[in-house]
């Protein structure tokens, strides 16, 4: 039986809102996370089985990579298309459960992702921040702060954004032809040691992402709940604040346990939420184990 354990992510920004000329790719940045994470177990068998949360993606996903059958077990995913990356998470940490051998890279493009950036799956591998220039061959990997906290926000609300609305979004989107030049943030500056200067990085590149989408997410942010979170937030004084790619997940970024702890007191109850919690920014990638 093979046990992978996969961090998730957070996605701060894209850069672009269309695909760039050369690589196709829109770029961004995003770090991943201690917790939640996906946690999946496989062992061959003489049928297919899935079971846990998800369980009928994973099949998919284990059936895309092999024709091998598997008993296939989720023990731990988080909500889907809430802005946590799970679904490429689960998808890759199933392609190695099944084929141990591959390369996360391989098996991404036997699964689909990674396809408008590649922060999930570089992060899948390598943890910490990554930047992914859309421009350049590939993407980076860089370490953050151990110190560093992220208060995790998911509002209790239906995710609208994915599937063949995300589609119909960028679609929009293409066919309006915006600029994406103009005021583009420089990936480079998150890679500040100093908090302050990291905080900024994230809020100016989740703002600018923003400017790009809000034609199709109706504003800022893709829902009501998650503007709501993050007005509280500002008004409280914290830093780097954002919605995690098309939310409802909102996200904070706190230089230590305490202050983290401190504004999680003043927000519980604000709202009823799917996911709340303090974490740490993961400084690995996937593990795997034999049980």
């Amino acid at each position: 039986m093979i046990e992978v354990s996969a961090p998730c992510r957070l996605h701060l920004g894209l850069l672009r809102a269309t695909p760039h000329p050369t690589t196709g790719r829109y770029g961004g940045a995003g770090f991943m996370l201690a917790q939640p994470r996906v946690v999946v177990r496989a062992t061959p068998a003489e049928r297919w089985s899935a079971t846990g949360p998800d369980a009928t993606r994973a099949l998919a996903f284990a059936q895309a990579v092999t024709t091998e059958c598997h008993c296939l077990e989720v023990l731990e995913c988080p909500p889907a298309h809430c802005g946590l990356g799970s679904g490429t998470a689960l998808a890759l940490a199933i392609g190695t459960a099944v084929l141990p051998d591959a390369r996360p890279s391989e098996l991404a493009r036997g699964l689909g992702r990674g396809l408008r950036t590649r922060i999930g799956v570089l992060g899948y591998s390598q943890g910490g921040l990554i930047l992914d220039d859309p421009a350049l061959a590939e993407a980076t990997a860089h370490p953050c702060c151990a110190a560093w906290r992220v208060l995790i926000l998911l509002p209790e609300v239906p995710p609208a954004w994915h599937g063949s609305a995300e589609r119909a979004a960028f679609q929009q989107l293409a066919s309006q032809q915006r600029d994406v030049t103009r005021n583009v943030p420089d990936l480079q500056d998150l890679c500040a040691a100093n908090y302050a200067a990291f905080c900024t990085a994230v809020e100016a590149l989740n703002a600018h992402t923003g400017s790009l989408f809000e034609s199709v997410q109706g504003g800022a942010y893709a829902h009501a709940s998650t503007a709501t979170v993050i007005a509280r937030l500002r008004s409280l004084g914290c830093r780097g604040v954002g919605q995690s790619s098309w939310g409802p997940g909102v996200f904070a970024i706190f230089p230590n346990s305490s202050e983290a702890e401190q504004i999680a007191t003043e927000v519980r109850d604000l709202l009823p939420w799917r996911e709340f919690r303090q974490v740490s920014i993961a400084q690995t990638g996937y593990r795997v184990r034999r049980v």
